[in-house]
């Protein structure tokens, strides 16, 4: 089967949407602006990790709506828990050098921790 464009155009549109609303948030509380949703909206997307990889038992078709409509919430969800996540460097620090550095190195980290596995893999084998 070939799957649409429609989840990806979905994902172009979703983040941009969660960026206006996670920085257009009126009531800051005392753990700042990107924490509160950071943390809710991770749980929730515990929780539709799951459910996009369970399959119900209905018909073929409903399995195509179910697949499409678990992967779109679990994209606008990961929009929500990534977006802060990836501007916390801008609230934690002014300086330039800083926030390249915190930058880089979440992205090693995510370089490294993604590569954990097949290496895992391999030393197993």
């Amino acid at each position: 089967p070939v799957f649409s464009p429609l989840p990806k155009s979905f994902d172009a549109f979703m983040d941009p949407i969660a960026g206006s609303v996670i920085d257009g948030r009126k009531n800051i509380g005392p753990r700042g602006k990107f924490r509160p949703v950071m943390m809710f909206s991770a749980v929730i997307l515990a929780i539709l990790t799951v459910i996009t990889f369970t399959m119900p038992e209905v018909s073929a078709t409903g399995k195509i709506v179910f697949a499409y409509g678990a992967y779109m919430a679990w994209g606008l969800v990961y929009s929500f828990t990534n977006i802060p996540y990836s501007s916390l460097a801008s609230v934690m620090t002014r300086d330039v050098e800083e926030r390249s550095q915190m930058a880089t190195t979440r992205q090693a980290g995510s370089i490294g921790l993604s590569s954990l596995p097949a290496w895992l893999s391999y030393r197993s084998s």
